[in-house]
C-alpha cells in the first residue's frame, strides 16, 4: 500500500515548508521527488524538509538565461577620451590660424605666413610678399591678392615674370614643375588632414565612453595624423627651399615663424591625441567581460553545484 502523509500543500499550510515565491519556478521532476520526500518523511521531519526543499528550489535550473546589468564602462576611458579631445582642439585650433592667415589684420594673423621675402623688381610682385595658405600678401598680412586655392607657389608675381630667382622660375604659374607641384600637393594635403581632423574631433566624444569609441577615434585620427604628415612636410620642404634661392639671389628673406610653429605644433599635438585614444583601446585587465558600451545585458549559464545534487539525490 502506498504511505500516506503530509502532502506539499499540508506542509505549506502548516508553515513547515515555506518557499519563496521567486523560487517557485523549478523543473517538474524536482516537484515529484519533493512530493515523495514529504511522504516518506512525514510531519516529524518538517525542518529538515523545509531546509532541503527550499536548498532544491534555490537552485537555477541548467542552461537558464539570467540577464544581469554589465557595469557601464570604466571611469579611466574617461579621463583619456576628455584628453584626446583637448589636443585634438588644440591641432584643429593651430590649423585654423593657418588657414586664416590674411583675412584679418588681428593677431596672431598677421604674423601668420610661411615665407616672407624680397620680391622688388620682379614683374607683377610687390616689394615684399609674404605666402600664407590662401594669399599672397605684402608685410604685415595687407595687401593681399585674391584667395587662390591649392596656390601655386609662382602666384607672387607674373607669368613669365623676369628677375625671379634662379631655380624658382619656370612655365607652370611663374615656377618651375618642382615648386608648383610641392605648393598645391602640401596646400591639399593640409586640407584633408583638417577634415579628418574635424571628424576625430567628434569621434573623440565616443573615445569617452569606452574602447569601441577609443577605437573609432583612433582610426579616423590616424588618417588625419597620416595626411598632416604629408603636409607638413611638403609645406616645409617647399619654402625652405625657396628661401635658400632667394638668399642665394641676394634677397632678404626668412620662415614664418609663427606659420611652421603653428603647422608643426598642429601634427605634434595631432600625434599625441592618437597615442591617447591608442591607449583607450587596450583591455582593462581588472575587468575581463570589458566595457562594451553597446551591450547593457548579456546570457549567463549557470549549473547546480555538487552539494545540491548530491541533497536532491538523497531525498529523492
Amino acid at each position: 500500500m502506498a504511505k500516506t502523509g503530509p502532502t506539499p500543500d499540508d506542509a505549506r499550510a502548516s508553515g513547515s515548508c515555506a518557499i519563496p515565491q521567486h523560487m517557485a519556478g523549478h523543473d517538474d521532476d524536482e516537484d515529484n521527488n519533493n512530493d515523495d520526500g514529504d511522504a516518506h518523511n512525514g510531519p516529524g521531519n518538517g525542518s529538515l524538509l523545509s531546509k532541503t526543499m527550499t536548498s532544491i528550489t534555490s537552485l537555477p535550473r541548467h542552461g537558464a538565461i539570467v540577464l544581469l546589468p554589465v557595469p557601464m564602462p570604466p571611469r579611466q576611458y574617461a579621463p583619456l577620451g576628455l584628453v584626446g579631445l583637448v589636443l585634438m582642439g588644440t591641432s584643429l585650433l593651430f590649423l585654423l590660424f593657418i588657414i586664416l592667415a590674411g583675412v584679418t589684420t588681428s593677431t596672431p594673423f598677421n604674423k601668420t605666413y610661411f615665407l616672407q621675402a624680397d620680391t622688388k623688381g620682379i614683374d607683377g610682385a610687390r616689394d615684399v610678399s609674404q605666402w600664407t595658405y590662401f594669399y599672397v600678401c605684402g608685410e604685415g598680412n595687407v595687401d593681399c591678392g585674391k584667395a587662390k586655392p591649392a596656390l601655386p607657389f609662382g602666384h607672387a608675381w607674373s607669368s613669365d615674370a623676369s628677375n625671379v630667382p634662379q631655380g624658382i622660375a619656370g612655365s607652370h604659374s611663374g615656377s618651375n614643375n618642382k615648386f608648383y607641384l610641392l605648393s598645391r600637393f602640401g596646400w591639399v594635403f593640409l586640407l584633408l588632414a583638417l577634415f579628418f581632423g574635424t571628424l576625430t574631433f567628434f569621434s573623440s566624444f565616443l573615445a569617452c565612453c569606452g574602447r569601441l569609441g577609443a577605437a573609432v577615434a583612433t582610426f579616423v585620427s590616424f588618417f588625419a595624423l597620416l595626411c598632416h604628415a604629408v603636409a607638413s612636410s611638403l609645406l616645409t620642404a617647399t619654402y625652405a627651399l625657396a628661401q635658400k634661392k632667394f638668399s642665394a639671389d641676394n634677397r632678404d628673406s626668412k620662415l614664418g615663424r609663427y606659420g611652421f610653429g603653428f603647422l608643426w605644433g598642429s601634427f605634434a599635438a595631432l600625434l599625441i591625441s592618437v597615442v591617447v585614444f591608442s591607449a583607450g583601446i587596450k583591455k582593462d585587465r581588472s575587468n575581463p567581460g570589458g566595457a562594451g558600451g553597446g551591450r547593457f545585458w548579456r546570457r549567463r549559464q549557470s549549473t547546480r553545484s555538487y552539494e545540491g545534487r548530491r541533497v536532491k539525490d538523497e531525498y529523492s
